[in-house]
C-alpha cells in the first residue's frame, strides 16, 4: 500500500499539467455547486420569510410612492420610502367593509447611525393596534412585547435595555426582531411621540414639518388584515376607488411577482449548476481517456512485471482522486467565502430578501459539494482505467506499436 501511494505521488508530479487541470475542474464544479446551491435555497428561504412578514393582506401607500424605482420590491423588502398622507385615512379604511385590523406606520427618514453598517431606517408604529411586529419579536423587555421603548431589527447593534441616541434624542431598546433579511432588520421601530421628540430635538426643520403634516397625523403606509370569508381583492378595489391619492396594493399578488421571479433566477442557477457539471465531467472523461492512452505502454510494463489489471486500476484511480479531493476542498472554500461575503451584493442585484441556509442545511450543502467532483471524477477514472485494465499486455504494446 505504501509503495502504491509513492507510485501515485510521483505519477502526479511527473504530469503536473494533467494533475493541475484536473484540481482546478474539481475546484471550479465545487465552488458553483455550493454557491449556486446556497443562492437557490437563500432565495427559497428569503421568499417564506417575505411571505411570513407581510402579515398585512394589503399595504396603503401615496399614490406618489407608486413611481418609485422598484416599488414592488421596495414593499416587499420592508420600506415604501419617506412618502406621507393624512391618517385619517386609516380611520376611514377601518370602517369599510370587510377590514379586519388596520395599523399605520411612519417613516421620518434614513440616517447614518453607529449602530449598523448601513444606514437605519427611524420609522414610527402604533404598539396598540400593530399586528405585523409583533410575531418577528424574538426577544423583549416585557412579556406584552408593546413597550414604549424601540424595536430595533436584527442587524441592529444593541442590547435589550440598551440606550440608543438619534439627533439627540435617548431612546431605550424593548425589543428586537427576528431576522426576516428585509429592510425591517436596519429598522427602529418607535411609538409616535417618540418620533415627535426626534423631530423637535434634531433642529432639523424638515423633519419637524415632517411629522407636523397633516395636522400632525402623516402616515407612510398602512397595513390592513381583511376579514375571513372577504375577497381581498374586493376590498383592494373599494379602497382605491373612495380615498383619493393613494394606492391599495395587494400583498399575495406581490408575492406572486416576487415568486416569478425567483423561480427565474433559481431555474437558471440550477440549469448554470447543471451546465457546468456536465462540462466539467466529460472533460474530465476526455483528459482521462487521452492519458490513459498515451500511457498504455507504461500500463503494459507494469502488467508484465506482474501488476494485475486491478492494480492498474487503483493506480488510475488512486491519482484522479488525489487531484480531486484536493480540488474539491480548495473549491468548497472559495465557494463558501464567495456566499459569506457577497451575501449582500447578491440580494442588492437581485433586490430580493435573501437568506442564508441554516447551520444543518449549509453543513449539507459543504458536503455536497464536495463529494460531487470527487464522485464525478472516480467515475471518469473507473471508466478510462476499465479500457485499460481489461486487456493483456501484449495487446497494449501492439496498440502501442
Amino acid at each position: 500500500m505504501t509503495n502504491l501511494r509513492h507510485l501515485i505521488i510521483r505519477n502526479l508530479v511527473r504530469r503536473p499539467v494533467r494533475s493541475i487541470a484536473l484540481c482546478l475542474l474539481a475546484a471550479v464544479l465545487s465552488a458553483v455547486i455550493l454557491a449556486g446551491t446556497c443562492t437557490v435555497q437563500s432565495l427559497d428561504r428569503g421568499f417564506q420569510s417575505m411571505e411570513m412578514r407581510l402579515g398585512a393582506d394589503l399595504m396603503v401607500v401615496p399614490y406618489a410612492a407608486v413611481s418609485r424605482k422598484n416599488f414592488d420590491n421596495a414593499i416587499l423588502l420592508g420600506n415604501a420610502g419617506e412618502f406621507y398622507m393624512p391618517g385619517e385615512h386609516a380611520d376611514r379604511i377601518a370602517g369599510m367593509e370587510g377590514v379586519e385590523k388596520v395599523s399605520s406606520q411612519f417613516c421620518l427618514t434614513v440616517a447614518e447611525t453607529d449602530y449598523c453598517d448601513v444606514p437605519v431606517s427611524l420609522m414610527a408604529y402604533d404598539p396598540r393596534s400593530d399586528f405585523t411586529l409583533k410575531p418577528w419579536i424574538l426577544e423583549s423587555d416585557g412579556e406584552d412585547k408593546a413597550g414604549t421603548g424601540a424595536v430595533i431589527g436584527s442587524r441592529i447593534d444593541a442590547k435589550i435595555g440598551d440606550s440608543l441616541s438619534f439627533f439627540g434624542t435617548e431612546v431605550k431598546v424593548s425589543a428586537r426582531l427576528d431576522r426576516s433579511d428585509t429592510d425591517c432588520d436596519t429598522a427602529v421601530y418607535m411609538d409616535r411621540e417618540t418620533i415627535q421628540n426626534i423631530a423637535d430635538t434634531s433642529g432639523d426643520a424638515a423633519f419637524g414639518e415632517r411629522v407636523r403634516a397633516y395636522d400632525g397625523k402623516a402616515v407612510s403606509s398602512i397595513m390592513i388584515d381583511v376579514k375571513d370569508g372577504y375577497d381581498v381583492e374586493s376590498v383592494r378595489n373599494d379602497i382605491n376607488i373612495h380615498i383619493k391619492k393613494v394606492r391599495a396594493v395587494q400583498s399575495q399578488h406581490v408575492l406572486t411577482q416576487a415568486a416569478s421571479g425567483m423561480g427565474g433566477v433559481s431555474g437558471g442557477v440550477r440549469t448554470l449548476m447543471a451546465a457546468v457539471w456536465a462540462v466539467c465531467a466529460g472533460v474530465m472523461a476526455a483528459v482521462l481517456l487521452f492519458e490513459t492512452r498515451e500511457r498504455r505502454r507504461e500500463f503494459a510494463l507494469l502488467r508484465i512485471m506482474g501488476a494485475s489489471g486491478r492494480r492498474v486500476s487503483r493506480i488510475v484511480c488512486g491519482e484522479v482522486l488525489s487531484v480531486c479531493c484536493l480540488g474539491a476542498a480548495g473549491g468548497t472554500v472559495a465557494g463558501l467565502l464567495l456566499v459569506l461575503t457577497g451575501t449582500g451584493r447578491i440580494e442588492q442585484w437581485l433586490s430580493l430578501p435573501f437568506l442564508l441556509p441554516d447551520t444543518a442545511h449549509m453543513i449539507g450543502t459543504v458536503l455536497f459539494s464536495l463529494l460531487l467532483p470527487v464522485v464525478s471524477g472516480a467515475a471518469a477514472a473507473v471508466f478510462a482505467a476499465g479500457r485499460i485494465s481489461a486487456k493483456e499486455a501484449g495487446i497494449l504494446l501492439r496498440e502501442e506499436e
